[in-house]
């Protein structure tokens, strides 16, 4: 473990303790220490666990390794949505699909996590886990390529995989349309390194998609430890709108888009996880978890987005800010 001495993101050496916290998701045994950033209000775990320390907290049970049934009739539905609608211009359709998206990703028909379709554009879905994502945007019509270090095979349904992290993958200049970074800078512990490469190997007029969960949330603050997102110890740095402003204009980025999203179970996980401490769980877990009381506080969560801004992830796109644009 390696004890920080300045804010991994701002490098400001305004950093102090926050609380400690430990693996509520997997369960490995452990406990870590939170500190959080005055200047840009990053959260990160100090002292750091390296590289080796973190593998073994990224069992085969981690959700992001979790395998898809492309069989199932709700998958093929969301593809078939995915190809045939989502990729319409048409006014109509776009009204269209203002009304029934939320409809959609709130029952899980459809994922929440912005598409960014280009036909025939060459897509890199960085920390692309078990394939999900860049399989549907194959689908859709893309050039797709992904990168994961803890991938498992260095193809899926014959899309090339680099099975090293993103500083370590042979990838061209300037040969993407699109790169996708949804959940993955979070878990980075140079988040300096991913924006150097990207920017190194995205076209100039390429688009830039970051998904982070968002440490500023209202529900983050509320229920602190227990907040599911914080996912210690593999979320090593907790972004939020401060820290990606920062980060998009060290590296001559600019925000073109700004999006929350609330997950419509983040409170019925933080309940059971204050359960699972005091050891009060039973039959308790099935009602907690049920989709039945998500949709419920589904326009709850809605108004959080719409009224505060504050939602429990942060979606932003980017640009590069390309000399002589304003």
């Amino acid at each position: 473990m390696i004890l920080i001495e300045k804010c991994p993101v701002c490098l400001s050496n305004k950093i102090k303790f926050s609380f400690k916290n430990k693996d509520r998701i997997t369960n490995v045994k452990g406990e870590f220490n939170l500190w959080n950033c005055s200047k840009c209000n990053a959260y990160f775990i100090n002292p750091t666990l390296s590289k080796i320390e973190l593998f073994d907290f990224y069992p085969n049970i981690y959700y992001s390794f979790s395998k898809y049934d492309k069989t199932n009739i709700v998958r093929k539905f969301e593809l078939w949505y995915l190809k045939n609608i989502m990729t319409r211009k048409d006014t109509i359709n776009y009204h269209f699909t203002k009304i029934i998206n939320p409809i959609l990703t709130s029952t899980k028909v459809i994922k929440k996590r912005y598409i960014p379709f280009i036909k025939e554009g060459k897509l890199l879905d960085i920390g692309c886990g078990s394939g999900d994502f860049i399989d549907k945007m194959k689908y859709m019509g893309m050039i797709v390529e992904g990168v994961d270090p803890f991938a498992k095979k260095d193809s899926l349904n014959n899309v090339k995989i680099h099975c090293v992290e993103l500083e370590k993958a042979h990838l061209k200049n300037k040969d993407f349309d699109v790169i996708t970074l949804n959940h993955v800078l979070e878990h980075t512990q140079n988040p300096h390194v991913i924006f150097s490469k990207v920017k190194r190997i995205l076209k100039d007029k390429g688009i830039f998609v970051i998904g982070v969960p968002n440490s500023n949330s209202i529900f983050s603050k509320i229920f602190k430890e227990y907040w599911i997102h914080w996912d210690t110890p593999r979320h090593v740095i907790m972004h939020n709108i401060n820290t990606l402003n920062y980060l998009a204009k060290i590296h001559g980025f600019k925000i073109i888009s700004t999006r929350f999203v609330s997950d419509t179970k983040v409170i019925n996980n933080a309940i059971l996880n204050i359960l699972k401490e005091k050891k009060r769980l039973s039959f308790l877990k099935n009602i907690i978890m049920s989709d039945v009381i998500a949709m419920l506080l589904w326009p709850f969560y809605k108004s959080i987005n719409l009224i505060f801004r504050s939602g429990d992830h942060l979606e932003i796109i980017m640009t590069k800010n390309i000399k002589g644009e304003s």
